[in-house]
């Protein structure tokens, strides 16, 4: 397996997708859109989002993906 850093929009979506999630029921369980877990996800600098603090806790329990691993920025994939 090879490990690379990642950026966060790719530790939210490898997170979603490792528990099954579309981006709509993670916004439904978070309690947001689907757009703004899109707007999270995008490679598109101009449309990206930082999720608040409150929604990467939410999606750690959710998803089990652990919140340090979330907002380290040199962590690997």
């Amino acid at each position: 397996m090879v490990c690379m850093k990642s950026h966060i929009r790719e530790r939210i979506k490898s997170a979603r997708l490792h528990s099954g999630y579309t981006q709509e029921k993670l916004g439904e369980l978070i309690g947001i859109s689907k757009s703004a877990v899109s707007m999270w996800e995008t490679t598109n600098p101009d449309k990206w989002t930082r999720p608040t603090l409150d929604n990467l806790k939410a999606l750690s329990r959710i998803t089990g993906a652990p919140l340090d691993w979330m907002l380290d920025d040199d962590a690997e994939i």
